[in-house]
């Protein structure tokens, strides 16, 4: 998976991946780290299906793809945008140590973004100003 990750990384796209449970090829949801040329950071993005709320997966999927961006020496830090009405998805961005970035919001079809930075290996995340 790092590989792959790795390959796609220097290309400068996201990488994908979906989530089930491997008891079921029910697609429960999907998980992403998303290079948005802002250097220093990657963006984590994930989703699920209402059917699969409330089970942890959500937080278990965006902390595998935080060791999956610790590999990586260039990233610093790791970015959450989440829709400000959707308080479960904050949660997850928070309970993995993201702080909110108090005057950074921007918006998205009918959402009001904000943004989440958490800092990789104890370092500042990239200034952004």
């Amino acid at each position: 998976m790092l590989d792959a990750w790795r390959r796609q990384h220097a290309t400068g796209t996201a990488a994908h991946f979906r989530l089930s449970l491997h008891t079921s090829p029910t697609l429960l949801g999907e998980v992403m780290l998303i290079d948005r040329r802002e250097p220093g950071f990657l963006e984590v993005g994930y989703w699920l299906d209402v059917s699969a709320m409330g089970n942890g997966y959500a937080a278990e999927a965006a902390q595998a793809m935080v060791s999956l961006a610790q590999a990586c020496a260039d990233v610093t830090a790791l970015r959450f945008r989440c829709d400000l009405r959707n308080l479960a998805s904050i949660r997850v961005a928070e309970r993995l140590g993201a702080t909110q970035e108090a005057d950074r919001h921007d918006h998205e079809d009918d959402a009001l973004l904000g943004h989440w930075v958490l800092p990789l290996r104890g370092t500042s995340p990239p200034d952004t100003t």
